[in-house]
């Protein structure tokens, strides 16, 4: 399931999160919008939510649309 948030006012908030069901589990997959104070531009990183409500940074993306964070989790998710 691919679940679209509002455009974030500001960071880091998430763009979309995919629910993604492996087996009997189910993994929360973030793509959140942050700004690289380094280039000082904005940029989107990958995340995951954990079953002890932590969180995961599975690293930076240089994109912002649907249908690339779609294609991502699912590459991620068959390693």
């Amino acid at each position: 399931m691919l679940i679209s948030f509002p455009e974030p006012r500001f960071e880091a908030l998430s763009i979309q999160a995919a629910l993604v069901k492996m087996g009997g589990k189910y993994r929360f997959i973030t793509l959140e919008n942050f700004s690289d104070t380094a280039t000082s531009s904005s940029k989107t990183v990958m995340g995951k939510l954990t079953a002890d409500n932590g969180h995961m940074n599975l690293g930076s993306k240089n994109y912002d649309d649907l249908n690339s964070f779609q294609n991502d989790p699912d590459k991620l998710l068959s390693l």
